[in-house]
């Protein structure tokens, strides 16, 4: 069972060597979707306003950029929350050339064309 505390903190670590988040296996993607939703759920049953709500949205998004193309299938409820929550405005940060053919093809078919020259 889980019980909100007024003095908890959700922390993220980043920058570990060998840390979970650092990964891209689907083991690592499913712990960052999980974690990312029960943060998310956790905060807007304490607090459900249409701020909440967007960060939520935007926290959620982060993890769609970064493996939509990768494992589509585990991005879809998150995707779903998303649009549930009214919509994320979060836009992706790349480089130049990246953010130049997201301009023409959008984000996910640059990431997906990206995916294929990386990963012939």
């Amino acid at each position: 069972k889980i019980i909100h505390s007024e003095k908890s903190i959700l922390y993220y670590r980043s920058g570990l060597p060998n840390a979970l988040s650092g990964q891209k296996s689907r083991k690592a993607v499913e712990s960052a979707v999980l974690s990312a939703q029960l943060a998310t759920n956790n905060l807007l049953e304490v607090l459900n306003n249409q701020e909440t709500k967007r960060i939520s949205a935007n926290c959620l998004m982060t993890i769609v950029y970064e493996h939509k193309v990768f494992y589509p299938d585990l991005i879809l409820p998150l995707e779903n929350k998303i649009k549930e929550l009214g919509g994320s405005d979060l836009k992706i940060k790349k480089g130049k050339v990246f953010n130049f053919v997201q301009s023409i093809l959008g984000w996910y078919n640059t990431s997906l064309l990206l995916k294929l020259l990386k990963y012939k």
